[in-house]
């Protein structure tokens, strides 16, 4: 449910959906990423993706990905647009 609410449009729906994922899972805790692997090893696809990418949102060591991945589909939606 909490990784459904990730991908809402409703910004509340999806921040607080982001803050409880973060907590639940201690996402904020780069050491420890066995809760994190368990977790998306039981997931389907759909849901393994969505909470892929809220991990890589809020670990600090995945920013850089995070940027570029946003950056790429940035450009992607503007050629798409045209």
């Amino acid at each position: 449910m909490l990784v459904n609410g990730t991908k809402e449009k409703n910004s509340a729906v999806k921040s607080t959906s982001e803050s409880a994922l973060v907590a639940v899972l201690h996402l904020r805790n780069a050491e420890d990423k066995s809760g994190q692997k368990k977790c998306l090893d039981v997931l389907d696809s759909g849901a393994r993706d969505a909470l892929s990418d809220v991990i890589v949102k809020v670990n600090p060591n995945n920013l850089i990905v995070f940027l570029k991945l946003m950056t790429f589909n940035l450009l992607v939606g503007i050629v798409v647009d045209k």
